[in-house]
């Protein structure tokens, strides 16, 4: 929410396949009513297979995807901590 609206946000690559299928209008009116794909009659089952919404994911693969996004995250801070250190024991000012 934003200044009191209400901001949505459609998947670019959703929005691609349901314009090439056609269904934009009608799937995209049936998003914002229910939240998922799953409540839009006549799409495909592999269209609602493809395009999830968290709910519809089992725990277990949030917690597989999740690890893999932490295992780069982790890298990145643990890249810039060591890139901060070395500055401040050469004498450079980072921040002012």
């Amino acid at each position: 929410m934003l200044d009191r609206s209400v901001l949505t946000e459609l998947n670019p690559l959703l929005a691609t396949e349901l314009d090439r299928l056609g269904q934009n209008a009608a799937a995209r009116d049936v998003l914002l009513r229910h939240g998922s794909l799953s409540h839009a009659p006549n799409l495909a089952p592999e269209l609602c297979r493809r395009f999830p919404i968290a709910l519809e994911i089992a725990p277990e693969w949030h917690v597989r995807m999740q690890a893999v996004f932490q295992n780069h995250v982790d890298m990145e801070i643990l890249e810039w901590v060591i890139i901060i250190l070395i500055a401040l024991s050469i004498g450079i000012e980072l921040f002012r």
